[in-house]
């Protein structure tokens, strides 16, 4: 990686950068949610099967936030296990492998995670990536990730005349 660090989450105090880094990526996108700081606190103050000192890497560029990585783990109903990556590398960082980078940790770490587990129903890895995503989406798919679900961000324009 040209220009990129990465190094282990040190607490709370890495928050702000790490929303800064996702409001950027945020807009870049044009999404009409926005990410802020009590959001960022409310989700890390919430993780199952995450640790974040040990589950989560902070990319930075010149000792700013450029994005980070984020594993856990999920049983799903039906009774498969999702080992979960999700990755965010501000548009100022793209082309740089950043989020390859990010990648390649989180599915190491959720390979330790899951020697931890019995291996008694069928596993996955599964990531996250917003559809104009022009850095995560290559990586993702250069690692052999396939879409498999999409979501659709719908705004209406006011709260008058709901049905």
């Amino acid at each position: 990686m040209t220009g990129i660090s990465c190094r282990p989450y040190h607490g709370p105090q890495d928050l702000a950068g790490m929303t800064d880094a996702e409001a950027r990526l945020r807009a870049r996108l044009g999404l009409m949610r926005g990410i802020n700081i009590a959001a960022m606190e409310h989700q890390f103050a919430h993780l199952v099967n995450c640790e974040p000192e040990t589950d989560c890497l902070v990319a930075e560029r010149d000792g700013v936030t450029a994005g980070y990585a984020l594993v856990e783990w999920h049983d799903l109903a039906e009774g498969d296990r999702i080992y979960e990556i999700t990755t965010v590398v501000e548009p100022a960082a793209w082309g740089l492998d950043t989020a390859d980078a990010l990648l390649a940790w989180g599915e190491a770490r959720l390979e330790v995670i899951a020697r931890t587990h019995p291996r008694d129903r069928r596993c996955w890895y599964a990531a996250y990536a917003y559809g104009a995503d022009e850095e995560s989406i290559p990586a993702l798919q250069g690692r052999g990730y396939e879409a498999v679900r999409w979501d659709a961000e719908m705004l209406r324009p006011d709260l008058a005349n709901l049905p």
